[in-house]
């Protein structure tokens, strides 16, 4: 496969540098951004993929490239939304530029290598005001994007105006109730929802957190397109930059973001990520309960999302325990909208 690769980074635009190999110039990684203990090209993870990190002849990283195989259809549409987005005159500032090429057995899109001069993730001596001016800067960009990639990629927006959560909770809920021992009551979930009118059905990102932002040149980039359009639930964005700022950030992966659930951090933050998705709720004419079922939805299909085959168990537990805990929430009569976070007192249900 290795000649393979050479030939198909080099149609995508990449060659190594003068006297280099690839095996110089290329570090593996995998799905998760670490790095196999067999340096060795090829590394036979073709069929779940991997990453190249590819440097210059003094080892600088240049260029990433995403290797896939050949029949891939979904890493096929999503290489030509990237290259869509980064040649477009309004978002080519925010993509970084990509080309994409196949082979027999590989397709690959290789993207220009951007260091970021911040991250999304709060660190000790941040304030919560700090990082909700950065996080109205991303999201505005965010906005732009996903406004954009709806009129130059129309089947991005062809599902419809409107979106039931009842609905499009179901297949993650199936998902969910597949897993034995998982203790969520999937039917409450699902009358809860049925209770609320539907939703502006809003294109999103579906992975925006802090990894998958670069602030570069003082404008934040976005990067990582696998669920780009998969998602319509207004907010899931922004619910996703805050609950992995919650648990990415200083507090440590058990850190609470909601005001239900295990060890809520402190109140001002939880304030102010409340009043964030007050701001963005209300540009969109949402309810409070719909923005407490989009939070709903949010944890049940991050939830499913994490389960799935070939994802570490790790990575499930938390956004597992949020769920849990809004649903005991609910059986002890509470309301939907109690689980905007508000920076006041936990609420503990029995």
């Amino acid at each position: 496969m290795l000649t393979e690769l050479v030939e198909v980074l080099a149609r995508a635009g990449y060659e190594p540098p003068a006297g280099k190999q690839l095996r110089d110039v290329a570090i593996i990684m995998n799905n998760f951004f670490g790095v196999p203990p067999n340096p060795a090209l090829p590394i036979g993870q073709l069929r779940s993929g991997f990453a190249l990190m590819l440097l210059d002849a003094r080892g600088e990283p240049t260029h990433y490239a995403r290797i896939q195989a050949a029949e891939d259809e979904a890493f096929s549409a999503e290489c030509r939304l990237v290259r869509l987005l980064s040649g477009d005159a309004v978002t080519g500032d925010i993509v970084p530029r990509s080309k994409s090429a196949h082979g027999k057995r590989i397709r690959l899109q290789v993207s220009q290598f951007l260091a970021s001069e911040e991250r999304l993730v709060p660190r000790p001596g941040w304030t919560p005001s700090h990082w909700l001016a950065l996080a109205h800067d991303a999201l505005q960009t965010r906005d732009t994007l996903c406004h954009r990639a709806a009129e130059i990629v129309p089947e991005i927006q062809s599902h419809g105006a409107w979106l039931r959560l009842d609905n499009a909770v179901q297949a993650p809920l199936s998902v969910i109730a597949s897993v034995h021992g998982t203790g969520v009551r999937t039917n409450l979930i699902s009358d809860v929802l049925r209770t609320l009118p539907p939703v502006p059905a809003v294109v999103q990102h579906g992975d925006f957190w802090a990894g998958n932002l670069l602030l570069h040149g003082g404008k934040w980039r976005i990067i990582d397109f696998e669920d780009f359009g998969h998602i319509y639930a207004p907010l899931y964005d922004t619910l996703h930059l805050i609950q992995t700022s919650a648990r990415g950030g200083r507090w440590g992966p058990t850190a609470g973001w909601l005001d239900v659930g295990p060890l809520p951090v402190d109140r001002e933050w939880r304030r102010i990520w409340g009043e964030l998705l007050r701001t963005r709720a209300e540009a969109l004419d949402l309810t409070p309960p719909q923005l407490g079922g989009l939070i709903l939805f949010y944890l049940v299909r991050l939830t499913a999302h994490r389960l799935r085959p070939g994802v570490s168990e790790e990575f499930s537990v938390m956004p597992m325990s949020d769920l849990r805990a809004a649903v005991r929430h609910l059986e002890s009569g509470g309301e939907l909208e109690d689980l905007i976070p508000s920076g006041g007192d936990a609420l503990r249900a029995s």
